[in-house]
């Protein structure tokens, strides 16, 4: 049996669209990519939470090879610091292809300029950490379905 409390909190989430987006039509996909398992598994729960399909990455390079030019996925949100290729390292070898998914930086560095950094290369949006993870949910939610982000300097969460 399901705790009243518990029962009335999870009410209260789908209530405010926090059990999953309750868009018509395909799903959208969001890659996410962080060296820190535990972080990236859950980063990946709440965005499939939000109703999106999930690939999980390792780091960047792993990132890149699940890469799809051909079905790219709406939103990919990635760690600024990992091995092998960084989130800034991702940002221009997709620009390099052309691609134009946008990209959600997270990071635990938070400095005004890697913020114009993250801006200049392209970035959708950068989030320090730490921050709320509804937060983070509704921002990728947000730029998935075409709404765009918010510069990089301007979207500090805590």
């Amino acid at each position: 049996m399901v705790a009243p409390a518990r029962l009335a909190a999870r009410r209260r989430q789908v209530a405010n669209n926090q059990g999953g987006d309750k868009r018509v039509g395909p799903p959208k996909r969001a890659i996410i990519a962080d060296d820190d398992a535990d972080h990236r598994r859950l980063l990946a729960s709440v965005i499939r939470r939000a109703g999106f399909e999930v690939l999980e990455a390792q780091n960047g390079e792993e990132l890149l090879d699940m890469y799809d030019g051909q079905h790219p996925p709406d939103v990919i949100v990635t760690d600024l610091m990992m091995p092998r290729v960084s989130g800034f390292g991702v940002i221009e070898k997709l620009r390099d292809l052309e691609s134009s998914v946008p990209i959600v930086l997270v990071s635990a560095v938070g400095d005004d300029n890697m913020d114009i950094l993250a801006r200049d290369l392209g970035a959708a949006a950068m989030v320090h950490k730490p921050f709320d993870f509804a937060v983070l949910r509704d921002l990728v939610v947000r730029i998935a379905h075409g709404a765009g982000g918010t510069s990089a300097a301007t979207n500090r969460t805590s």
